[in-house]
């Protein structure tokens, strides 16, 4: 949380919007479960409007986790009620150009990994191509027998480093 100098912060963490009597903001804290924070900045008597976040607590899985998770969905398109965040490679496109921001493609966990998890109109910063390494965060599901990640939120990771080959002389 940032303000101009000679501001004071006060925020909360139960919903209501705060005020100069909610704790005052002195330094960075941790979240552990999903949050709102909403902040207000004094200077004086003088309050700046209600700024609101949401931080959500995601669980991190693999692409074969995620397909597991999405297939017991008991509903197509019901949505699982935990956020995952899952990194993975695009192994397949479905759509080459953006439609509003979001994008279909199927995902796994290796280069050549098949198809493993389906992304169902994410919203990507561009257009993905195969082999890209990615993080999807969002809700899991299913359509028929496609596990999906529906109308998640997509970043573009630099690819990892694999661990270097270790060779001992005996």
């Amino acid at each position: 949380i940032a303000a101009g100098e000679g501001l004071k912060v006060y925020y909360t963490l139960d919903g209501t919007d705060p005020t100069n009597a909610s704790p005052e903001y002195t330094a960075p804290f941790e979240v552990k479960e999903t949050t709102t924070v909403k902040a207000i900045a004094y200077n004086g008597e003088n309050a700046s409007e209600v700024t609101t976040q949401t931080f959500t607590k995601a669980t991190q899985v693999t692409c074969a986790e995620a397909k597991e998770i999405a297939l017991k969905v008991s509903d197509n398109n019901v949505p699982t009620e935990l956020t995952y965040v899952i990194n993975a490679y695009v192994t397949s496109v479905i759509d080459q150009t953006l439609s509003s921001g979001q994008q279909r493609f199927w995902v796994a966990d290796t280069k050549d990994g098949g198809q493993v998890l389906q992304s169902y109109y994410c919203n990507v910063p561009q257009v993905l191509k195969v082999g890209d390494y990615i993080q999807m965060f969002g809700k899991l599901t299913k359509f028929n027998t496609n596990p999906q990640m529906k109308n998640g939120d997509v970043t573009i990771l630099p690819e990892p480093t694999p661990e270097p080959e270790h060779t001992y002389t005996v």
